[in-house]
């Protein structure tokens, strides 16, 4: 190799894209499939920072975090609130449960 190569090639892998599983990014995404308006947080498993929304009957939320883990959905709709856990990518349902709770429940396309 020259000694113009030898200074060009790392120059040029430096200026491509990085792929993308480095960039190491959530998408998360939760619609509210009951009747009752539902008041939730979103946050990392053994965190306490939490990300509070509000999902009306048949609204969507998204977000898209930094880090590829599951984080855990708390959603308020009187009495003890439900846990679930949220893996990035799957898109999500909260349906009314058996017994008059809440349940999560896969969205199929």
């Amino acid at each position: 190799m020259t000694p113009k190569a030898l200074w060009l090639a790392p120059l040029a892998a430096a200026l491509l894209p990085a792929p993308a599983y480095a960039q190491s990014q959530g998408n998360y995404h939760v619609r509210n499939d009951t009747r009752i308006t539902l008041d939730c947080g979103l946050r990392r498993e053994r965190g306490s920072m939490m990300e509070r929304f509000t999902l009306r009957p048949g609204g969507e939320w998204r977000s898209a975090e930094g880090g590829n883990r599951p984080r855990l959905l708390l959603c308020d709709a009187g009495g003890v609130p439900p846990r679930f856990q949220l893996r990035p990518g799957a898109r999500n349902a909260l349906v009314e449960g058996a017994r008059g709770g809440l349940a999560l429940a896969p969205i199929m396309n």
